[in-house]
């Protein structure tokens, strides 16, 4: 597949996206969310999320104004008409123009959520056939006109309601020099460099496009033979799968979550875990 063609089916993809969430602007959040592509990805092959969007035909979402509550409960009223009831949480944020974190972050668990919106429904008249398999109340104050009011935010230590304005991290990894595990491929390239050589492999080139990286794999050290291998950097396997997998040999991630693969996968996770089991053992 040429540079030309991995543009246009992204291009594709992103008109699905806002096709399927009824939308015509798009936030670079609700596009990841919903594809599992990486952002990166985006960024290698348009001038940023903005250009995507409009050589896809939708607006994007790049300043993340505040939605109005009116504006979130008639989307949803809209979801569940068509639902036919009310749906899942998971269903109503496939089937929603917004991102389900809006409405975790204003109003909390799935249950306050669902309250606010009756209040809302009864204190604007608004028509709702599913009104009584609403909620009634709920354990915290609500107030259905405010946004991001003190009284519309959920107090569960389970979950916080506005998250850290800082970077995130994935669990304690404390392997070498690396603290955390991966979160997105980045981390992904940065810990396969510290281990290809172990796991039998040179790098000779790494870039942008795809694939992401061309190396050699020792196939016989006792005659010091080697393979030309393509490989892909995925933080979860079926990331790739917006490739065309006769592009690559290889695909390296922290997680796979695809069994039946086309092309060999190698999860830095399990190769982590047996060079330390080696390491403790004097291998």
């Amino acid at each position: 597949m040429t540079h030309e063609d991995e543009r246009q089916q992204l291009l594709e993809t992103i008109a699905r996206v806002a096709k399927e969430k009824h939308t015509d602007v798009l936030s670079r959040e609700e596009f990841s969310a919903a594809t599992g592509i990486s952002l990166n990805r985006v960024y290698q092959l348009f001038d940023g999320w903005r250009d995507a969007c409009e050589k896809a035909g939708i607006s994007a979402n790049v300043q993340n104004l505040p939605i109005d509550n009116a504006t979130l409960f008639e989307d949803m009223r809209r979801v569940f008409v068509e639902a036919g009831g009310i749906c899942t949480r998971t269903k109503f944020n496939k089937l929603s123009k917004f991102s389900g974190d809006t409405l975790k972050r204003r109003f909390g668990v799935w249950h306050n959520i669902l309250a606010t919106f009756r209040a809302w429904l009864v204190e604007q008249n608004v028509e709702f056939p599913f009104l009584n398999l609403l909620p009634t109340g709920s354990a915290n104050a609500i107030d259905p006109s405010g946004a991001d009011s003190p009284s519309t935010r959920s107090t569960s230590y389970l979950e916080p309601i506005q998250p850290g304005k800082g970077p995130t991290y994935g669990a304690f990894l404390n392997f070498r020099g690396l603290q955390h595990a991966p979160v997105n491929e980045q981390g992904v390239v940065f810990l396969f460099g510290m281990v290809c050589h172990e796991l039998g492999f040179v790098v000779e080139l790494v870039r942008t496009g795809f694939p992401d990286c061309e190396a050699k794999r020792c196939v016989d050290r006792r005659n010091d033979t080697w393979e030309r291998v393509r490989i892909e950097f995925e933080f979860k396997a079926k990331n790739a799968k917006v490739h065309p997998m006769s592009g690559c040999d290889l695909i390296v991630c922290w997680e796979n979550d695809w069994p039946d693969c086309p092309v060999e996968v190698i999860e830095l996770k399990t190769a982590i875990r047996k060079l330390r089991d080696s390491s403790c053992m004097g291998v």
